[in-house]
């Protein structure tokens, strides 16, 4: 039996229950309106603040709120399974609610799944990532798999040594002309990816920063970005070569899934470097 414990997200105040709150918002010395549409879009780029308020209504509104106790009171393995749940059917709510305009979806997710929306990085990130720096063939390939969820990822450049320090990340891709494949191998523990949100349980792909390496140079070409998958599309697991998971306690972004990766002889076909900006032919040559 489901109990309802009416619940409503913590940005839900219902101004007539709070007489104090109520007097303080009435001695506003400036427009209330004018503030709420100049935080939410710029005074030089102003959009419907009424648009945002109808989605906020029509997220809050799912019975789904109802059936859990406040998160606040919930471990973390209960949170991160009611954030997936939410996550999932605030993708399913918007499909069915005909919300098209990706900012307008965006918002939607994060109000329905209370700002814990499990996608948020693939959403935010890899989505505009793929639009920008993958090809017009790579895009005609792998954007409707990552719009529809079906591939879902998240930036992996942290590495354990080295933090965001980008010139020294040692995660390497090797082209291997016979098989027109690169070989991934994260070498070093230093080189372990470390940090990553969504990494540790969630996502199937990553879009990976790693050194390039062809047989033409005996130094590395640059950082190239990669996508990489990671987990079995049917059973969630890792593939042949992947180890990954949480990184378990951590003083902040306890909900975040917060994850590493390691990544032995990994190989992934050429055309899987993003190449709008860069490419390494077939001949090897970058």
């Amino acid at each position: 039996m489901v109990e309802h414990y009416h619940t409503k997200p913590h940005y839900q105040i219902n101004d007539t229950k709070n007489i104090h709150l109520l007097t303080e918002r009435q001695s506003a010395t400036f427009d209330v309106e004018e503030l709420t549409q100049f935080m939410f879009s710029g005074s030089e780029n102003p959009f419907d603040i009424n648009t945002r308020r109808k989605l906020i209504r029509l997220a809050i509104a799912h019975p789904i709120h109802s059936t859990h106790l406040p998160f606040e009171y919930l471990t973390a393995d209960e949170h991160y399974s009611i954030c997936i749940r939410k996550s999932l059917l605030a993708i399913q709510e918007a499909d069915r609610l005909n919300i098209t305009n990706q900012k307008h979806r965006a918002w939607f997710f994060d109000i329905f799944a209370n700002y814990y929306f499990a996608f948020y990085i693939h959403t935010s990130m890899c989505l505009y990532a793929l639009e920008n720096i993958a090809s017009e063939e790579q895009k005609q390939k792998f954007l409707p798999l990552a719009q529809s969820f079906h591939i879902i990822a998240t930036y992996a450049q942290t590495e354990l040594g080295h933090g965001t320090d980008i010139r020294r990340l040692e995660t390497e891709a090797v082209f291997d002309r016979t098989t027109d494949s690169f070989i991934i191998n994260t070498p070093k523990l230093t080189s372990t990816k470390f940090w990553p949100g969504s990494l540790g349980r969630t996502v199937n792909h990553v879009l990976l920063m790693a050194q390039l390496y062809t047989p033409d140079r005996d130094h590395p070409c640059g950082l190239q970005m990669f996508l990489v998958q990671i987990r079995d599309f049917k059973t969630h697991e890792p593939l042949p070569g992947v180890e990954v998971g949480e990184i378990s306690t951590r003083f902040a972004h306890i909900l975040g899934d917060n994850g590493y990766l390691r990544l032995n002889n990994v190989r992934i076909p050429r055309t899987q470097m993003l190449m709008r900006l860069a490419q390494v032919s077939v001949n090897f040559s970058l």
